[in-house]
């Protein structure tokens, strides 16, 4: 079987012209990336039948799946959050903090199928990112992707190094509840998702002119044990050691979550997610005969200028080209 790979690069030159900087390699679970020429049909009087077609603004959208690890996720979680600091030296590793930007950056995309069959992505931009751990298997890192044109040419061939620390794990997480508590989660799934509209076509160009970056949410999902009623207080908008009916007034609460990783010697590798202001927005709990009990809680994070991501990671550099 043919060896297949993306790679992927920060657009210098500005949005959907192809990135001439060192494009990082890596293989991926399932990738569906398709083109759209939009057509439209010609319908006159003159004819039952449509007369012809003419093709209306071109558009990419789809999704990959990649393995979620410390050396391949950053640059993803820098184009899906949008701002991210230089880097902060540890030991052997480096701090990267992601936060909300103003403005998102886009990226050049290769899909290569063995060393001649090449497809350039150019415009490509993160509409949604989804890292989501179950203890079935490692962490999957989804991207929900649009982009602004494609080009067909021969690969460049496979880079190095591939991504080698082991994906993230549901055992790497911890769960930090409100007043220090930790949650048993038997699933986690976080959503980072910029609103990107893919019709934003204008007068001169069956492409896209830009990046038409409008409202951004982090919210997510976490499957957990149920032993106690205090998910549901907090639901209901009230401390555990307040009413146990529901409240008239929203009460935010603090949510982290945690991936120890691997040792890199001194530093282990890390994805620490820090969300000051929650709000829980379901919390169902179904009960089938004797099985275990459980509760979904599902959630979103309201704006604070402490929402971060903190990534640490061997390489040295996230920030702007």
């Amino acid at each position: 079987m043919t060896k297949r790979w993306i790679k992927t690069a920060e657009e210098s030159g500005g949005y959907g012209v192809k990135s001439v900087e060192t494009y990082k390699c890596m293989p991926y679970r399932t990738l569906d990336l398709q083109p759209n020429q939009n057509p439209i049909a010609i319908e006159e009087s003159d004819e039952r039948m449509k007369t012809g077609y003419m093709f209306g603004g071109f558009i990419g959208t789809g999704t990959a799946v990649l393995l979620g690890r410390a050396d391949n996720m950053g640059w993803f979680l820098k184009w899906a959050m949008g701002a991210v600091d230089a880097g902060t030296p540890q030991n052997e590793l480096e701090k990267h903090i992601f936060t909300q930007g103003e403005a998102v950056k886009s990226f050049t995309l290769e899909e290569d199928i063995g060393e001649t069959l090449g497809r350039f992505l150019t415009g490509c931009v993160m509409k949604r990112l989804t890292l989501e751990s179950v203890m079935t298997g490692p962490m999957l890192m989804t991207q929900e992707l649009q982009y602004q044109k494609e080009t067909l040419d021969t690969s460049t061939g496979i880079g190095s190094p591939l991504p080698a620390i082991r994906p993230f794990a549901l055992h790497d997480a911890v769960v930090q509840a409100p007043s220090g508590t930790t949650l048993k989660a038997e699933s986690i799934r976080l959503n980072i998702e910029n609103t990107i509209p893919d019709d934003a076509h204008t007068s001169g160009s069956r492409y896209l002119p830009d990046i038409s970056l409008e409202g951004l949410s982090i919210n997510g999902e976490l499957e957990l044990r149920f032993e106690s009623w205090a998910q549901r207080q907090r639901f209901y908008g009230a401390a555990v050691s307040e009413p146990t009916t529901p409240q008239d007034e929203v009460r935010t609460v603090d949510l982290g979550i945690v991936w120890t990783g691997p040792s890199a010697g001194v530093d282990d590798y890390r994805l620490d997610v820090i969300l000051p202001a929650v709000m829980l927005t379901e919390n169902p709990i179904t009960t089938t005969m004797r099985e275990r009990l459980k509760q979904r809680l599902t959630f979103e994070a309201i704006y604070h200028s402490s929402n971060a991501i903190h990534l640490y990671s061997a390489d040295a550099n996230y920030s702007d080209i």
